[in-house]
């Protein structure tokens, strides 16, 4: 206990014996039981004792007892202590591994839960408290029935019993969200095996109501097509005789199907961002808890739950994203714009959004060439800058927006040069990139800036950034300009 032979001990005063006591409170806890009598215990006290190496601390329980002759006069102090520093540092571990798996999954948009036989649940992570409006240390001991109400737990009873049974599911069903209204989930359960029985099962719940009406909403365009493409054939049928008729009817047919590709890009645009941060979490918690998985069975379970739900969304995001490689690129057809005009519509199409914020729009387009580019096209560049300028201003000072141009090297320059947000160096560098989001606050689908980077390249011009956090942004656009 005390790595010394007894004889170095034995017949020393206990001090002497032991010096590296001193300071450590025990002689006052030694005065106090001779001086009153009482006895003394304490449990799992920390003492520093130099048994194997320097600085070596144990954990002990202890209990010291008045020694008394027959007069009843204390005589001696005896101690019984226990050394329990391997049952303290091994629950720490464990506590300390509870608390890095908490803080893990509390930071995932999921639902991970533990409930036992009786239905009632024994761990939840953050996210049941968006769902449900009640703390996760709340939640302990309720039962699921409790939790998510009768009807939803009608709906998942029997998966809850064939998990109790020791089968391992994944379903699909509908959950109550705040008691305002159901959404769409994807649920895991897994059984809790020990030593053959059941003793409860893991839950994992993922939202996938953006995906569910994504997936009914290109039915219902699916639906429309062929009714499209019914009344197509009946008017091919009508109008064999007209070519030009014929081409009409297929130029809808081609903007249907290009607005079903829009749709289908952006409905996989909302399904990458939760799975990027997902994956980056899980590797974050693989790499942290490798050394808990050895010593809590817990730990490997919740982790192949989530790496299973992660591969599952993955696959649905290919899929959607391998339909709008179908789309073939449009060849950009250039003439004469007038730059002037361009921005003089776009700022009339604004004037709502610049009346409404108060925003300065200063012009200086007096040496603006004619530029040879897609007037739609351009048209596009320009609302999208000028609208993102105002959209994604500072919230302490009224928005200023000025636009400039001038002729270098044969090009127009357009300058959009705004006193908004900012962007730091590693904002920059993502910024004309697909599917890029870059301040929450505003509703976006994260692809505007990348198309416009697109339309600008493709029309033989370029687009780059200046900017500054807290101070604004300029976006410089290079077009070629008509040689008069």
């Amino acid at each position: 206990l005390l790595g010394r032979p007894l004889a170095q001990l034995a017949g020393r005063p206990f001090f002497a014996a032991l010096p590296g006591l001193l300071g450590q409170g025990v002689k006052r806890v030694l005065d106090g039981v001779r001086q009153s009598g009482v006895a003394y215990a304490a449990q799992e006290r920390e003492i520093h004792l130099e048994r194997h190496r320097p600085g070596e601390s144990g954990f002990f329980n202890f209990v010291y007892q008045p020694l008394r002759d027959e007069q009843g006069r204390i005589t001696g102090i005896t101690c019984v202590a226990i050394d329990v520093s391997e049952q303290v540092l091994a629950r720490r571990r464990v506590e300390q591994s509870e608390r890095q798996l908490q803080l893990i999954t509390d930071a995932l948009p999921v639902l991970i839960g533990y409930l036992d036989r009786d239905e009632k649940y024994r761990f939840t992570n953050q996210a049941y408290e968006a769902w449900f409006n009640q703390r996760p240390a709340d939640l302990l001991g309720q039962t699921i029935y409790e939790v998510v109400g009768e009807k939803a737990y009608r709906g998942i009873k029997g998966y809850i019993d064939r998990a109790l049974a020791g089968e391992r599911l994944d379903f699909e069903a509908q959950m109550p969200y705040r008691e305002d209204f159901l959404r769409y989930i994807r649920t895991s359960y897994v059984p809790d095996l020990r030593n053959g029985q059941v003793v409860g099962f893991y839950t994992m719940v993922a939202d996938t109501t953006e995906q569910v009406l994504a997936r009914q909403q290109v039915q219902a365009l699916n639906e429309e097509l062929a009714a499209t493409n019914e009344e197509l054939a009946a008017i091919n049928e009508e109008l064999q005789a007209s070519n030009e008729e014929l081409g009409e009817t297929n130029q809808k047919l081609t903007r249907t199907n290009a607005d079903l590709d829009n749709f289908v890009y952006v409905a996989s645009h909302d399904l990458k961002a939760p799975i990027a941060n997902i994956e980056g979490l899980l590797y974050a918690l693989t790499e942290q808890l490798a050394e808990a998985s050895q010593t809590d069975e817990q730990v490997p379970t919740i982790l192949g739950m989530m790496q299973g739900a992660v591969e599952r969304f993955q696959k649905t995001i290919d899929h959607l994203t391998d339909i709008t490689k179908l789309q073939k690129e449009q060849v950009q057809l250039s003439e004469p714009v007038d730059l002037v005009a361009v921005v003089e519509e776009v700022r009339l199409d604004l004037a709502p959004l610049l009346q409404a914020t108060a925003a300065r729009l200063d012009l200086d387009l007096a040496d603006c060439p004619v530029v040879s580019f897609s007037q739609k096209n351009l048209r596009s560049v320009v609302y999208n800058l000028l609208s993102n300028a105002v959209k994604y201003r500072a919230p302490d000072r009224v928005p200023r927006v000025r636009i400039q141009s001038r002729q270098q090297n044969g090009y127009a320059v357009l300058e959009v040069q705004d006193n908004g947000l900012g962007l730091d160096a590693t904002q920059q560098a993502r910024l004309f990139g697909m599917f890029q989001r870059l301040h929450d606050h505003v509703e976006g689908t994260g692809i505007g800036l990348y198309m416009v980077k697109r339309m600008v390249e493709n029309g033989g011009g370029q687009i780059r950034v200046e900017s500054q956090p807290g101070v604004g942004s300029t976006f410089i656009i290079s077009l070629p300009a008509v040689n008069e």
